[in-house]
């Protein structure tokens, strides 16, 4: 959630101005769009089911060193995969 807090910061700003901002991610970063007040539009349901996050986080706590950024980059891949396909 640490990159979502800045930009909920920014696109409240650009919604003060008069913008029309919609968050599109995963489902789960869908209550946190809500409570920043921003739209949200939601990509890779199938591949992401409630609590996915959780155990992919929980996940790559037990790697460390290459393991860890392999596995994050494969994270990283399946998430702009998505994000192209659905959004």
């Amino acid at each position: 959630v640490g990159h979502l807090n800045p930009l909920g910061t920014f696109g409240r700003e650009l919604a003060r101005r008069g913008h029309r901002v919609s968050v599109v991610s995963t489902p789960g970063a869908g209550p946190w769009a809500d409570r920043a007040g921003l739209g949200f539009l939601p990509v890779g349901a199938a591949e992401h089911a409630d609590g996915s996050l959780a155990a992919a986080l929980a996940r790559l706590a037990g790697l460390a060193g290459a393991r860890a950024l392999l596995f994050t980059t494969r994270v990283l891949l399946t998430q702009n995969e998505v994000v192209l396909r659905d959004g």
